[in-house]
């Protein structure tokens, strides 16, 4: 996220992030398939993903919080880089969207309303309570078979221990 917020200063910079993360994907990929062997056993790891997750949530957060400082506090360079002879970096933008049409730019102004977002919001939410409601159901699928697997195989004992 960082090289793209290298955009503001140089506008090749996210170029050159994203060839990169695109060789260390593939090499680590590679690296992946030839040395690692997969486990015996299953190891369910649910509580350490949890803390990896919210740590991820935190730093993109912040680096949210560093691209909103930049974009919004600081000025663009009036003799270099893309957004010369702008006062804001949103400049370039909007006048890309007055020159583009009544219709285009009607739907922009309609997008930057709070109504659109707090739609966006209760969509997010609701997405989020299903999925959740999902993962709930399928825990308690598996608690219902896991509890079926016992009960079979006590039934195979015990008819095991009657037909010797």
């Amino acid at each position: 996220m960082i090289l793209w917020s290298g955009f503001f200063f140089a506008p090749l910079f996210p170029v050159v992030g994203v060839i990169e993360v695109i060789a260390i994907f593939y090499l680590r990929k590679v690296s992946a398939l030839r040395n690692v062997i997969p486990p015996r056993t299953v190891v369910l790891n649910h509580q350490s993903t949890f803390t990896i997750n919210c740590l991820f949530l935190i730093s993109l957060l912040l680096v949210f919080v560093f691209m909103g400082l930049v974009i919004f506090n600081f000025h663009p360079s009036t003799t270099c880089g893309p957004f010369r002879g702008s006062t804001r970096f949103s400049d370039p933008f909007s006048r890309v969207i007055d020159q583009s049409g009544g219709f285009k730019k009607y739907i922009v102004d309609n997008i930057r309303t709070t109504s659109v977002f707090i739609i966006l919001v209760i969509v997010i939410v609701l997405v989020i309570y299903y999925y959740r409601s999902l993962a709930a159901s399928r825990k308690i699928t598996i608690n219902l078979l896991r509890e079926q697997v016992k009960n079979e195989r006590a039934d195979k004992k015990f008819l095991l221990a009657r037909v010797q």
